[in-house]
């Protein structure tokens, strides 16, 4: 018995691990596009990848609660308003009312 719960922790940990991998991965490919379309700074990138682990977490086994429409169109103004003001704007002419375009995916 000793051993199932053992290899079910060992499992567990090992699906946390790679679904937070999987995660952080995703945040990292978005920022990367975004530091090539909009020729951010490293400094830019910095501060942008604070706001979106801070906004999407670290992932993991469990979901989150999602965010409401509110928090969401709030997550963009930060975006934007950490966007060089060149950038902000050609994101901002790509972008729906309710779905932003080039956001999208940071809001999976």
């Amino acid at each position: 018995m000793g051993w199932v719960v053992l290899m079910m922790l060992i499992y567990a940990v090992f699906f946390q691990f790679r679904s937070t991998s999987a995660h952080a991965a995703a945040i990292e490919r978005r920022l990367q596009r975004w530091k090539v379309k909009y020729v951010l700074t490293d400094a830019e990138l910095a501060r942008l990848r604070e706001l979106e682990e801070a906004f999407h977490g670290s992932g993991g086994l469990l979901p989150s609660v999602p965010p409401t429409p509110e928090e969401n169109a709030r997550h963009r103004r930060e975006i934007a308003a950490l966007l060089p003001k060149d950038a902000a704007q050609r994101s901002a002419k790509s972008q729906k009312p309710d779905e932003p375009a080039d956001l999208a995916d940071a809001h999976e």
